[in-house]
């Protein structure tokens, strides 16, 4: 299996290669023991296999390619009951799923989501990378993909025909986007097969090639201070002096 999850007093598993859509779980207070018959197979009867599970919001989240449920209890000597939450997408890989404050967002097929809801029960998404579509049109091979947490930005690394290219989404967004509701720019010239942020901070870039490349917050920072930027355009007859 792929994926390893605790919940209450059990541990489940998914990601078995000859049952993708299984969710298996632990006897209770023995993680190591998994009988044959401690398995979810109700999630969906497709070929929608499970790409992740994390918590949110209390529930424990399964994703799919293209759906996501949600388990809100805990005691899985009741009934184990999924329900489908209100998302346009699910989530290509584990690794794109990110805890930005109160929200998740995710990498989906077809763009990038975020998860929100002030109760479980009203847990929904949104669609919040439609000003970079075109970007994101190019990415291939979502399964190797993946997202990091870095300085209040959102990163979104995947594969293109040029090679690895990221989505940076600061990420003040709102609840809904519209066409002012998040800045964006693309990293391009990294060819990056991972990354992590350490506890201070410090962000860690792996290469194909097997080389690490460090953040240095010091270079071409302000620092919190303003930089005063002049643009020096063409003549325009705009009617004013």
């Amino acid at each position: 299996c792929r994926y390893i999850f605790p919940r209450g007093d059990r541990i489940f598993f998914a990601g078995d290669s000859q049952n993708p859509n299984f969710l298996y779980y632990s006897e209770l207070l023995k993680p190591d023991y998994v009988k044959a018959l401690n398995v979810v197979k109700t999630l969906t009867d497709d070929d929608d296999i499970i790409t992740g599970i994390v918590a949110y919001k209390g529930a424990m989240l399964v994703f799919k390619k293209k759906r996501i449920f949600a388990w809100f209890g805990h005691n899985i000597l009741e009934e184990v009951s999924f329900r489908e939450v209100d998302s346009q997408a699910g989530s290509v890989s584990q690794q794109t799923i990110l805890k930005v404050e109160d929200k998740l967002l995710f990498m989906g097929l077809d763009g990038i989501y975020m998860l929100y809801g002030l109760y479980p029960e009203m847990i929904s998404s949104s669609k919040v990378s439609r000003a970079v579509q075109k970007t994101f049109d190019k990415f291939t091979d979502h399964a190797n993909a993946f997202a990091c947490f870095y300085k209040d930005k959102a990163m979104f690394w995947g594969s293109t025909a040029t090679g690895k290219q990221a989505i940076v989404m600061h990420t003040n967004i709102g609840t809904k986007e519209s066409d002012q509701a998040s800045p964006y720019s693309v990293y391009t010239g990294i060819d990056a097969s991972c990354a992590k942020v350490l506890f201070d901070g410090t962000l860690l870039i792996g290469t194909v090639t097997g080389d690490v490349i460090k953040s240095n917050p010091i270079v071409y920072s302000d620092r919190g201070s303003r930089i005063a930027v002049r643009i020096l355009t063409k003549y325009y007859d705009m009617d004013t002096p």
